[in-house]
């Protein structure tokens, strides 16, 4: 069975959907300092555990986590031991990617995308909501198609009046040019210059309804966007057309996962499908519990792990479509969860990061 050390404690889940955005101020001197202007506080003992961590990260031994305030902490040991980067905004951060231990991104409320080139030790801004308006509205400016330019005129214009707080959900890195971040409301943003530049893929994306995208995972130049509705979305060329997948569920998708031979959704009450031929055909996993599926992870040897909102990891094999619990201690509602090279699992929470142990039943420090 597993065993475990609990890293960080306590807080509450920043977000699965856009309703519980949080976008506040914090009084100064008499100012009112706006979370996207203001840093991260560095905490320190017993504050430093009084946080909800909303998703991770693995590249080689690094460990990466995000969440509530801005806070993002790294770990050089395989998440045994962590520290705290310096994020220049305090909104809550929704997800991370990391393409190689030094270089990753990181996303969460006001649209903010960050990125970091030294292990998580510093994060960059190079995109808010704000500069998302302006680009949209840029974009629509120089638009020769009428119709098009009409749509992201309209687009650009509701942002505006709407405000710049809608949040990121999730974050992709194709390569060290190739960034795709997603959100509430359709929004979706690619850069293809590392994030020095961004661009709108919403007209690009069959959703009608306009519904939030909670995931996006691949590789390579294929990679997947899976959201409310049922919606499920693939590109076979890094985000310049998409196809919509059908799913035989048309609930909230808020995780998924694809190793090149498999692919994994997962939703509300414990619903989940797989998928061995990118998308043509499914079938439900079994054995799941009624929570909803908040975390999917590839494995190595071909199985995933699973993660719910009732604090279950399950393990789907390589071969069949059964999960099987596995026996770790009770958890509380995991937002995230990734394997690490020695075996352990690190679990992200509401109630901060877990470190488990392998199945030998080794306690971690």
């Amino acid at each position: 069975m597993f065993a475990y050390s609990r890293i960080r404690s306590a807080g509450w889940l920043g977000c699965l959907t856009a309703g519980l955005a949080y976008v506040g101020v914090c009084h100064a001197a008499g100012a009112v300092v706006p979370p996207l202007e203001r840093p991260a506080t560095m905490l320190v003992g017993e504050r430093a555990r009084q946080v909800a961590f909303q998703s991770l990260a693995v590249a080689d031994r690094q460990v990466f986590a995000v969440g509530e305030r801005g806070i993002a902490l790294y770990s050089d040991d395989a998440g045994k031991m962590w520290r705290q980067g310096q994020v220049p905004v305090s909104v809550t951060l929704t997800a991370v990617s990391m393409l190689t231990p030094q270089v990753g991104w990181a996303v969460g409320h006001g649209g903010v995308v960050l990125r970091t080139e030294d292990g998580g030790r510093n994060w960059s801004r190079q995109l808010d909501g704000f500069a998302a308006i302006r680009l949209l509205q840029e974009a629509a400016a120089d638009e020769v198609d009428v119709e098009l330019r009409e749509r992201r005129t309209a687009l650009a214009q509701r942002l505006a009046e709407e405000g710049a707080d809608k949040p990121l959900f999730a974050v992709h890195a194709l390569d060290r040019q190739t960034v795709v971040v997603v959100g509430a409301f359709n929004t979706a943003f690619v850069s293809r210059d590392g994030g020095r530049q961004w661009s709108s893929l919403a007209d690009q994306l069959p959703n009608p309804r306009e519904g939030h995208w909670y995931a996006v995972a691949g590789g390579g130049q294929r990679f997947y966007i899976a959201g409310e509705f049922g919606l499920l979305l693939g590109s076979q060329d890094a985000g310049r057309s998409f196809e919509r997948v059908t799913l035989p569920y048309e609930g909230s998708l808020f995780a998924l996962a694809e190793d090149g031979r498999r692919l994994v959704v997962g939703g509300l009450r414990g619903n989940a499908f797989v998928s061995e031929d990118g998308g043509r055909n499914w079938r439900p996993v079994t054995g799941l519990g009624e929570a909803s599926i908040t975390a999917i992870r590839t494995e190595p040897d071909g199985s995933f792990l699973i993660g719910d909102q009732a604090g279950a990891l399950w393990r789907l094999a390589a071969e069949g479509t059964r999960a099987e619990r596995l026996p770790a201690p009770v958890l509380p509602p995991v937002t995230d969860l990734a394997r690490t090279p020695d075996g352990a699992v690190v679990v992200s929470s509401v109630a901060g990061v877990i470190r488990l142990g392998d199945t030998t039943g080794e306690r971690t420090k």
